[in-house]
């Protein structure tokens, strides 16, 4: 009886790719142990001893260092946000369990709106991103999106474990967003300090493609 409220990655300077999840469920068990015959391994898994694991590509951890945000398109030469500090991206179903009369388990569940959002730090440097926040309320320029437009790329995150010539190589996670707009802007200064950009962001439905040497795996999923 268990339901998958959020699933999020983030990534920041210094630190390794995170991913996060809340869930909860409404039906638990008696404790019991149960024995049964060991299944076999996946193809291209490795094993040592008595312990089963994943090859060396898929167990490959991602750090800053693997992670890019493109804004707005998805040139990786005109469309990549510079000198990003931080950036996340949440996938939000919003479910929750039903109840009934007569038991404490749960009997059912539902999804209320499913939310896909998201965050990046950045140093700023021109007035893009806020102008595309204004886009939103003028009425010479309205654009409800980023090029008012929902059938084209807008945002992209990769996690690439080598991606010097732009388009992601090797094994990969690459998060692609259509529908894009921005929904907070802020910034600010203080002495000593960089100049930096926070922009809160939602989509409308993205597509996720996975990467390793062992197997390719494209899902889209949105409202």
């Amino acid at each position: 009886g268990c339901i998958l409220n959020t699933l999020g990655l983030s990534a920041s300077v210094g630190g390794l790719v995170e991913a996060s999840t809340d869930f909860a469920y409404g039906n638990e068990l008696a404790p019991h142990t149960a024995a049964s015959a060991p299944t076999a391994s996946p193809n291209n898994w490795q094993t040592s001893g008595n312990a089963t694991y994943p090859s060396a590509s898929s167990n490959f951890p991602y750090t800053f260092a693997h992670a890019r945000l493109l804004w707005g398109g998805t040139n990786y030469t005109t469309n990549a946000v510079a000198q990003i500090q931080e950036v996340s991206i949440d996938f939000a179903t919003n479910s929750e369990l039903i109840y009934a009369l007569n038991s404490h388990h749960a009997v059912s569940a539902v999804r209320k709106i499913f939310d896909i959002t998201g965050r990046f730090r950045a140093i700023k440097r021109d007035s893009s991103k806020v102008q595309h926040l204004i886009d939103q309320i003028t009425q010479s320029a309205y654009s409800e999106t980023i090029d008012n437009t929902d059938s084209a790329v807008k945002l992209e995150i990769l996690f690439s474990r080598q991606n010097t010539s732009g388009a992601p190589q090797q094994d990969f996670i690459k998060i692609e967003g259509y529908g894009l707009t921005p929904t907070e802007y802020s910034t600010g200064m203080e002495p000593a300090e960089l100049v930096t950009e926070e922009v809160p962001w939602r989509i409308k439905f993205a597509k996720v493609t996975a990467m390793t040497s062992e197997t390719t795996a494209a899902a889209t999923i949105g409202v």
